[in-house]
């Protein structure tokens, strides 16, 4: 489009009583409107758009919710990311990783499901998604090459894998409960993950992970209606290198077609990766990662998705 075709973004308002600086942000809860914050500070905000009678006045943002799992003055959040019906939070700082289901309420506080302390457990991407109404997958990576899967489930969910994944006769708001754990020594870190559960919201259902490498590499994985890897090696379904000067891809989207039952079939339904790194930016067939486009963009690619 030329420059006298594009229009400023309209202001959505603007955050404030910011006690901290921004270091990291995520948008879920997408039809409430929530932005997950993280702070240099080491806690973590969420806020919701609230949209005022007047349609002339603008918007304005309302803290709904705050938590932190810090234990020194010196963290902060470095990467934050928010189921996406708004129910879960996963911040991690520089020595910590906090997963906290989110309270209906503002005057009800954050329920911690799992707090990891330690160097080791560094984040170095992470990923959020939905595998059916109260039941989500958090996938997770370390600095120290590490890969893990947590599924978290909210009270009473339907095709619960057995009664003990129902704790809400128990009181508790929800569980988490490990599906994966790659130690991965060795291999390089992964630096970006991207899931595509749509059509996993049955036991029979499949759903795909992908993620980039710190070597290059970008993988595939296929999972369960319950967020495990279809394969009993737990080994990606393939690994490629796209680029051809050998660059780390630092960002990945995947988009599914889901048929008409709702479902995801990856030897016959629609899958594409798309990958960037350094002047390139790469699609790739989820079934085989055959590469079916390749583009030189000028920079450096930080972030890509599909639409």
């Amino acid at each position: 489009r030329s420059a006298a075709d594009r229009k400023p973004l309209k202001s959505m308002g603007t955050i404030h009583q910011a006690t901290s600086g921004v270091s990291a942000i995520h948008v879920g809860g997408y039809d409430k409107g929530l932005l997950s914050v993280g702070r240099h500070n080491g806690s973590a905000d969420v806020w919701q758009l609230v949209h005022r009678g007047d349609k002339q006045a603008a918007p304005r943002w309302d803290r709904v919710s705050a938590a932190s799992g810090a234990h020194h003055s010196w963290e902060r959040v470095n990467r934050v990311a928010m189921s996406p019906d708004g129910r879960f939070l996963v911040a991690c700082t520089d020595d910590n990783t906090g997963v906290w289901r989110l309270p209906a309420t503002p005057d009800e506080e954050p329920f911690e499901l799992r707090h990891l302390h330690g160097g080791d457990w560094q984040v170095s991407a992470l990923d959020v998604a939905q595998l059916r109404p109260g039941s989500h997958l958090i996938a997770i990576a370390f600095l120290s090459g590490a890969f893990e899967g947590w599924r978290v489930d909210d009270g009473a969910v339907e095709d619960a894998e057995d009664e003990s994944d129902d704790l809400s006769k128990f009181g508790a708001p929800a569980k988490l409960t490990p599906t994966w754990q790659q130690l991965r020594k060795g291999s390089p870190r992964i630096v970006a993950i991207s899931m595509a559960l749509e059509g996993a919201s049955a036991r029979t259902g499949q759903g795909v992970i992908a993620a980039a490498g710190a070597d290059g590499q970008v993988l595939l994985w296929s999972v369960d209606g319950l967020g495990r890897f279809a394969a009993a090696t737990a080994a990606p379904r393939w690994a490629v290198r796209p680029s051809q000067m050998g660059f780390a891809f630092s960002a990945v989207d995947v988009l599914v077609a889901t048929g008409d039952d709702g479902l995801f079939d990856l030897e016959r339904s629609p899958c594409w990766v798309a990958a960037g790194c350094e002047g390139q930016l790469v699609a790739m067939e989820c079934s085989s990662g055959t590469v079916v486009h390749s583009g030189i963009v000028s920079g450096s690619v930080l972030a890509v998705r599909w639409r």
